[in-house]
């Protein structure tokens, strides 16, 4: 139903298949012969990412996203290796029956079955000229792997790229996000982040601030509003707030849309 639980079953899936490849791969060359796998690196024509004069090319795909969708097959293994660590191989069968509830739960394996993601629910406070759109019901939960690849390539957290841990996102509780557009062609969100505790909350807001400021040169017209300049891919307006464990961000084409997309309390 969202992108966090089709890649918690993936976690699944994917990864008792990788696990099993691994114990296989693991007997090579002790208990059974097996064929040896060809040399990727070699393609008759040198590197793909040589520009045939010694540079380096861009990729030609978005490395966030491949980190998201990488996920499974990483850390999937090593869910299964500790489920079966815990009840053999039965335990393994019977999460085809009970999949992980978030990519947290994955990540976590300690937090499997018991710690399950909070609900996260977003008022509607726009604007006649505002509307929510998307599946029923509207909105997804991005879950914790997300959050842990928006910070690695917005460059708020170093290291091993597929550890898949950090201290910014590992406080994850809940999230939901809600996408809106107008007549005009102008699209925004309302994303709100629950968090284990505020600290967790406060250091996930920090992180995500850093980011439109230090990445993206997000200048601030006023109070907790960034503005990304236009001729950046991420060109747009933003309204981070926290509140307790809360953290909510309003996104929309311009700072002057924020409040028409999701009025602030009290105002």
């Amino acid at each position: 139903k969202t992108q966090d639980t089709q890649l918690s079953r993936q976690g699944v899936t994917e990864g008792e298949a990788n696990y099993v490849r691994i114990l296989y791969e693991r007997r090579c060359g002790e208990d059974w012969g097996c064929i040896a796998l060809p040399d990727r690196t070699s393609n008759g024509g040198g590197s793909s990412d040589s520009d045939g004069d010694g540079g380096s090319q861009e990729p030609s795909y978005n490395e966030g996203l491949f980190t998201v969708l990488y996920q499974p097959y990483v850390t999937g293994p090593r869910f299964v290796d500790q489920v079966r660590s815990d009840g053999g191989w039965d335990a393994v069968d019977a999460l085809h029956g009970d999949f992980p509830d978030s990519t947290e739960q994955v990540l976590h394996p300690e937090k499997y079955p018991d710690e399950k993601p909070v609900n996260v629910s977003v008022a509607d406070r726009s604007t006649d000229e505002w509307s929510r759109f998307d599946h029923d019901p509207v909105g997804d939960t991005v879950g914790e792997t997300s959050v842990y690849a928006m910070m690695y390539h917005n460059g708020q957290t170093e290291g091993d790229r597929y550890s898949y841990e950090s201290d910014i996102s590992a406080g994850w509780g809940g999230d939901l996000v809600v996408p809106y557009r107008n007549g005009s062609g102008g699209y925004g969100y309302v994303w709100e982040t629950r968090w284990d505790t505020e600290e967790d909350a406060t250091e996930f807001e920090r992180a995500y601030r850093a980011a439109l400021t230090e990445e993206h040169d997000a200048s601030q017209p006023r109070h907790n509003v960034y503005v990304v300049p236009e001729d950046d891919q991420f060109g747009d307006a933003f309204r981070v707030v926290r509140s307790g464990k809360t953290v909510r961000i309003v996104n929309g084409p311009k700072s002057g849309d924020l409040d028409d997309i999701h009025r602030q309390a009290g105002s």
